[in-house]
């Protein structure tokens, strides 16, 4: 079996990196906590700064596919080696590892298939589904922090030279601050995401087409791939209209790299 580095779960992380800014005020506020919010909504400034990294996320899902094809494989100290569930007949396994005084857990399953028969090896398989959820928390003076991953991942055309890629799935970060003599803040930022259909195209000697949406009430992310190395974003209001600053693009690579 051919040996793959799984990266996801890292690039998950990265679809947290906006939510730093929270709890740092400028320097005329008049406490830590004057940029979060409360409810479950997210405000203009939050969706700005967590549009560039669900456009990595984003990206790392679809680069991923073309190594899955190939195999798993399970590096570092931290990840369990994978284990044949015979009644699901899929691998399962576990991470855990420490995400900037983080502690957080993962746990994977991934299925091949051949003409909707699963299977324990990718040769000759036609399909594979990959999931994994996962659970991170700190709690330290007075503030709680919690974030959660579910995804569910589809890749078809495995015994093909593209790869269709379909999922979804969602994240939540809470946060929750004991303000000692004041109202204490409690917020639940939730983002969802899916491929639109049919999905993401992916061609082993190319680079892929498609879109995927993230959800962030009430603003919505575009991220598309147009068949060049460079991917684009684009970050709609709950009116549809375009915001500032909501926009960009970056760079990612194409084509199977190939390796163990």
């Amino acid at each position: 079996m051919k040996r793959w580095t799984l990266s996801i779960t890292r690039l998950a992380i990265v679809g947290l990196l906006g939510f730093s800014a929270l709890g740092c005020g400028s320097s005329d506020d008049s406490g830590p906590t004057n940029n979060i919010p409360t409810g479950t909504s997210y405000n203009e400034q939050l969706a700005v700064a967590q549009a560039p990294g669900n456009a990595i996320m984003a990206a790392g899902i679809v680069q991923s596919g073309l190594g899955f094809a190939g195999g798993i494989g399970i590096p570092g100290p931290d990840r369990d080696e994978p284990v044949w569930d015979a009644t699901d007949s899929r691998w399962e396994w576990t991470e855990t590892y420490d995400y900037g005084g983080v502690p957080t857990s993962y746990t994977y399953t991934l299925q091949y298939l051949a003409g909707g028969v699963p299977q324990q090896e990718p040769t000759g398989a036609d399909t594979m589904r990959y999931t994994f959820t996962g659970i991170g928390t700190s709690a330290q003076s007075g503030t709680t922090i919690t974030y959660e991953f579910d995804y569910d991942i589809g890749y078809s055309g495995l015994d093909t030279s593209t790869i269709l890629m379909d999922g979804e799935g969602s994240y939540t970060y809470e946060i929750s601050i004991d303000v000692p003599g004041g109202q204490d803040i409690d917020t639940l930022y939730a983002t969802s995401w899916h491929t639109v259909d049919p999905g993401v195209s992916i061609p082993l000697d190319g680079c892929p087409t498609g879109e995927i949406i993230y959800e962030m009430d009430p603003y919505t992310l575009t991220v598309a791939f147009n068949g060049t190395s460079t991917y684009t974003y684009n970050l709609v209001d709950g009116g549809g209209a375009d915001v500032p600053s909501g926009s960009g693009d970056g760079q990612m690579g194409c084509g199977n790299p190939g390796g163990p």
